[in-house]
């Protein structure tokens, strides 16, 4: 299923932003904190699997995850782990709902605050654009901070 469905099926509003929109003169006009990048997180060696939400361009702190979830082993899943617990996405298309594949869903706080959040669609080139507060609503996510920006590495 792709993001479109699984949106329409439970009658989200959403807009969909074409990359190709931005050559046709539209000014595609995204906040770099509201575009969410979409991990598989796998915990305890593999018998728990978590979605991830961290901001674009952000670094996951699997430490951080680990304490948020009662000391877990955390680790990056695998392409094999993706295409065994998520078999409908391709690389790079992760839906953002691990409600779909019977999985919890882990947003890091500093995308709480945006009115919209912005992810991958299905398609290359395709930006999902929905409130937040849909998604919060059909997701219920654990939110916590377990991202580190690019410039807090220094």
């Amino acid at each position: 299923m792709n993001v479109k469905e699984f949106l329409d099926d439970r009658g989200i509003a959403f807009d969909v932003v074409s990359v190709a929109d931005s050559q046709d003169g539209r000014r595609v006009d995204v906040v770099g904190r509201s575009v969410a990048r979409i991990v598989l997180l796998k915990a305890d060696r593999g018998y728990t699997f978590v979605v991830g939400l961290v901001p674009a361009g952000a670094i996951v702190d699997l430490a951080k995850i680990s304490a948020v979830m009662g000391g877990s082993k955390i680790e990056l899943a695998t392409r094999f782990d993706l295409e065994t617990y998520c078999p409908d996405s391709e690389p790079g298309g992760l839906l953002p709902f691990g409600t779909h594949y019977g999985l919890r869903t882990l947003v890091d706080a500093s995308l709480v605050d945006a009115d919209d959040i912005l992810f991958e669609g299905s398609t290359p080139g395709e930006v999902i654009c929905m409130g937040f507060d849909d998604f919060q609503r059909i997701e219920s996510p654990l939110v916590a901070g377990f991202a580190i920006r690019p410039e807090e590495v220094a």
